[in-house]
Formats: C-alpha cells, sequence, structure tokens
C-alpha cells in the first residue's frame, strides 16, 4: 500500500509554495488539496511512480502564514479512496 506524504515544505515567496513529496511505492492519482488557499498546484491527479516529487503551489492570494498553509495541505492517493 502506497504511503503518499508531504517530505518537505518551503515558501519562496508570498504567492509560491514548493512541496516535496515521497512515496514508499508508486501512488496511483496523487492528489492535493490545500482547504482555504485558492489557487492552483503545477501537477495534480498525477502517477508517481518514483520515490519523490516536487510540485509548486502558485496561490491567488498572499500566503501570511506557512504553518498555517502546511496545516490545510492534504495528500491522497487512489488507495486512500478505496481502502
Amino acid at each position: 500500500m502506497p504511503c503518499s506524504q508531504v517530505a518537505g515544505i518551503q515558501l519562496l515567496n508570498e504567492l509560491t509554495v514548493s512541496i516535496e513529496l515521497r512515496s514508499t511505492s508508486i501512488a496511483l492519482y496523487v492528489w492535493l488539496d490545500a482547504v482555504g488557499f485558492p489557487g492552483r498546484f503545477s501537477d495534480n491527479g498525477f502517477l508517481m511512480t518514483k520515490p519523490s516529487a516536487s510540485v509548486m503551489f502558485y496561490s491567488w492570494t498572499k500566503i501570511e502564514s506557512l504553518d498555517r498553509f502546511e496545516s490545510s495541505l492534504s495528500v491522497r492517493t487512489l488507495t486512500d479512496v478505496y481502502s
């Protein structure tokens, strides 16, 4: 069973966050969500075939707290939905 999770997060500027993901195995349809933060991810709903992946979040509003953003972030896979 894949275990995809956030391994690191970095605020690049007030509108851009870099997210490093890690997985113990191939993860089908990795889906990220940042509840309460309008914006878009550089990639979402993707297959994670390598142990790590980097994704960017481009916010439409200023991110004032990286801790608040990180706590709002969720990572789900197809396995999470059907297990």
